[in-house]
C-alpha cells in the first residue's frame, strides 16, 4: 500500500460526520426492526386497531430509517470517504 493510499485510508476511517450518520442510521435501523415486532404483536393480538397503529409507527420507523440511510449514502458519494 503506497503512502498516499495508507493516509486516504486513515481519512476514510476517521470521517466524524460519517461515523455520526453510522451510529444514526444504526439507531434507526433498531427503532425500525422493533417497531416491526410490535407490529407483529398487533397482528398476533387480532386487534385491527391495534395493528394498524403499529403499522403506522413500523412505517414511520422505516420512512426515518430510509431517510438517514440516503444522507449517508449521499455523505459518503460527496466526501468520498
Amino acid at each position: 500500500m503506497s503512502s498516499q493510499e495508507r493516509q486516504d485510508a486513515v481519512l476514510i476511517a476517521h470521517c466524524e460526520k460519517k461515523i455520526q450518520l453510522m451510529i444514526e442510521y444504526s439507531a434507526a435501523m433498531t427503532t425500525y426492526y422493533h417497531a416491526v415486532i410490535e407490529m407483529e404483536q398487533g397482528m398476533i393480538s387480532g386487534s385491527k386497531e391495534l395493528f394498524t397503529e403499529r403499522r403506522r409507527s413500523a412505517e414511520k420507523a422505516r420512512l426515518e430509517c430510509e431517510a438517514v440511510r440516503q444522507e449517508l449514502a449521499a455523505h459518503i458519494a460527496a466526501d468520498g470517504c
